[in-house]
């Protein structure tokens, strides 16, 4: 069994990425500050996961099934968020498949937002989720716009709320990097 720790407040989101192992029987546990949490046994990439509490985090490897001497690399990624004032047009990057970006917006006056993703590169699939209170993940959120094929979306709430929203940007994939708005 190999340990690490790690300290995070709540919110943060992260995502367990699986570099490569040198044979299977690795299995991977995330244990928050108040018990089990995020994933039990992962054998792969995780989804993203939003840490519910500021504290220490656990994250574990170990042998399933007798198997041991395994090698293997990850890295625990950290989506970064970012504020977007109103109006605002951001530039960014997707990096390739998975990539994930959250932005904050802060509304003052309720009322219809449209949030718009443009990304041209040739056979992407981008994915847009918003949520209130804390940042959305694609299984936890209160908007979407992610079916159909493409890498532009569009997203209209009709009567957004005062207060914080998180919007989620996700490369499901992109087998052409490249720029994003």
């Amino acid at each position: 069994v190999d340990v690490w720790t790690f300290s995070a407040s709540a919110d943060q989101q992260v995502q367990f990425d699986l570099i490569n192992a040198s044979a299977s029987g690795v299995a991977f546990s995330l244990r928050g500050p108040n018990g089990p949490f995020g994933f039990t046994n992962l054998l792969n990439d995780s989804e993203l996961v939003n840490l519910p509490s500021d504290g220490s985090y656990t994250l574990t490897a170990r042998g399933t099934g007798g198997a041991y001497d395994i090698a293997y690399a990850f890295r625990l990624v950290e989506t970064v968020q970012t504020d977007l004032p109103l109006g605002t047009n951001f530039i960014g990057q997707f990096a390739g498949s998975g990539h994930a970006q959250v932005f904050r917006i802060t509304l003052t006056n309720s009322g219809p937002l449209r949030i718009t993703l443009n990304n041209g590169g040739s056979g992407n699939r981008a994915e847009l989720y918003v949520a209130r209170g804390a940042p959305p993940t694609r299984g936890a959120f209160e908007f979407e716009s992610s079916s159909g094929l493409g890498g532009n979306r569009e997203l209209l709430i009709p009567s957004a709320p005062v207060g914080t929203l998180y919007v989620l940007v996700y490369g499901d994939y992109i087998p052409t990097p490249g720029q994003f708005s």
